[in-house]
């Protein structure tokens, strides 16, 4: 099935042939018709440009930035009214933005900074995520291998190595990439007759 194309569509062709005019310019050749035109051929297109186009950046802000940015944007008209009111008189009212923004050392608030101006101009560039969850010790969790359930007891400080106990007894390394996070607490401790019993 062809692609339907109107007037003016912009197209990214292939060019099957090349050749020269009699004054010697490049001329693309394509397929003659009998009244010695050269048309288009399906065949020769490779879709519309916009679909060649690279995607849009997306710019990550967490709920709590999201939330800020839409106050700023209701009460601000212009980029610059709205950080130089942030960063002389709200940064308590709007602490997760003025974080970001103005906190993490010349270069890296410059970058923020530039980022946030690409926001403001258009915000459909905006996505919101959610953070990730940072797994401690006591948490809940399942290993995405065998699927079974156990309690972190130990972790390496960054937290790339994680040691869990099985309700079976035994016990596994893991990295975080490899667990699931159910729930925070889940054992109580003061089950006396059975030890610790995972919920």
């Amino acid at each position: 099935m062809t692609t339907e194309y109107k007037k003016d569509d912009k197209v990214v062709i292939s060019v099957p042939e090349i050749g020269r005019s009699i004054l010697g310019t490049q001329l693309i050749m394509l397929s003659a018709t009998d009244d010695g035109g050269i048309p288009v051929d399906d065949r020769h297109v490779l879709g519309k440009l916009e679909d060649f186009q690279p995607a849009e950046e997306k710019i990550k802000f967490t709920p709590e930035e999201k939330k800020e940015f839409d106050e700023l944007k209701i009460q601000w008209t212009t980029i610059q009214g709205a950080l130089s009111d942030l960063y002389n008189h709200r940064y308590i009212e709007f602490r997760n933005i003025y974080k970001r923004l103005f906190s993490l050392g010349t270069r890296k608030n410059n970058e923020a900074q530039i980022e946030f101006t690409k926001a403001w101009e258009k915000p459909s560039r905006i996505e919101v995520i959610e953070p990730e969850h940072k797994f401690k010790i006591g948490d809940l969790v399942e290993d995405t291998i065998d699927n079974k359930k156990a309690v972190i007891v130990d972790m390496t400080k960054d937290g790339e190595r994680i040691h869990v106990y099985y309700r079976d007894g035994t016990n596994g390394y893991w990295s975080k990439q490899s667990l699931m996070f159910i729930k925070s607490n889940p054992v109580n401790w003061e089950d006396e007759q059975n030890g610790a019993v995972i919920l």
